[in-house]
This record gives C-alpha cells, structure tokens and sequence, in this order.
C-alpha cells in the first residue's frame, strides 16, 4: 500500500499533537507516584483543585499537558543533560497577561528511580520573548518548600506572545537546564 507523503505529513502530525503528549501525560502519572493519596482512601483536593480517585480508592493528581487556553504547551519535560524531570503548575492557571502569578515546580529524575534528590539542588526560573529579544520586567522570587518542591512568585508576562521559561537545576558544580515554551494569547 502506497501512502502519499501529503497523507503521511498528516498522520504524523496527528501524532505528535494528540498521542505525544498522551503519551507524556501516561508516563509522568506512572513515574510518579500519588503525592496527594491519603491512608484511607479518599480523595484530597491538590492547591489547584485537580484530583482523580482511581478504581483501587487512591488519589492521583491529573495534570494536563496543555494549558486550558489551547496553547499546547508542554508542563513536563526532562532536562537537557537527562537527570531531572521539571513539572510545572502555574497559580492562577491560566497564566494571566500582565499580572503577577506563581508557579509551583515539581523535580524528580527523569529515570524514575525513587532515591532522594541532591539536598543542595537548586532551582532558578527566568523567562524571555526571543521574538523580542526582552525578558520579564521584574525580576521572580523563588523559595525552596523542600528537596524537589519550589515556588517561583512575581512571575509576570507583560505582553501576548510566544515565551520561553528556562529553568536551571544546580547541583554542586553541575548545571542542567529546561526550557517551556509558553504561548499566551490575550
């Protein structure tokens, strides 16, 4: 069976569109385990409001992979170098424009393995429009919770557009860096 290139250029752009991120979303749930389950069963309300119980009684936070607006941005992504895996749940969701928001980052390794994180990793978030050749017009606040949980406040997107949020893990001399690319429209 002959299959066109024009036919083939559509399938595998409905592949990347639909079952990638499918894909993503299913081995992030799988990888991580249910921060939110409690010991008898029920459901707990994460700080955004996004919960599912599970046919055995056990909560699992959902995350989508899109942002609600459509954008298709991608909330997970392993870093460069392959160690770390970089969650992220922007507070409010949807990102707002020209307004201060937080953002909750979730490390864990990318492998899945379930050791603990180095304890002086550290996060630093920024964000620019490369369109524009600018960053962000103030500079963001970030707050270790606790070994893999941060908190990023006084993030603000000034203008709609395409922008790139570049976040660096530091561990001792090591370096590694993800980078979201986040459309927001107005």
């Amino acid at each position: 069976m002959y299959t066109s290139p024009v036919a083939f250029s559509r399938i595998f752009r409905l592949f990347s569109i639909f079952l990638l991120p499918m894909i993503a979303a299913w081995s992030l749930m799988t990888a991580c385990p249910a921060p939110n389950a409690t010991p008898d069963g029920s459901t707990e309300t994460t700080p955004d409001g996004s919960t599912e119980t599970t046919p055995d009684g056990s909560t699992q936070e959902t995350m989508s992979e899109a942002t609600p607006e459509g954008s298709g941005a991608i909330r997970s992504l392993v870093t460069k170098e392959g160690t770390y895996r970089v969650v992220y749940v922007p507070a409010p969701d949807p990102i707002p424009l020209n307004e201060n928001f937080a953002i909750n980052f979730t490390v864990t390794y990318a492998d899945g393995r379930e050791m603990a994180l180095p304890a002086d990793l550290e996060l630093k978030a920024d964000a620019t429009m490369p369109a524009h050749k600018h960053g962000m017009l103030q500079k963001p606040t970030i707050q270790k919770e606790t070994t893999g949980k941060y908190k990023v406040d006084g993030m603000k997107f000034h203008m709609p557009g395409q922008w790139v949020m570049k976040v660096d893990l530091t561990s001792g001399a090591k370096t590694e860096t993800v980078d979201f690319e986040i459309n927001l429209s107005n």
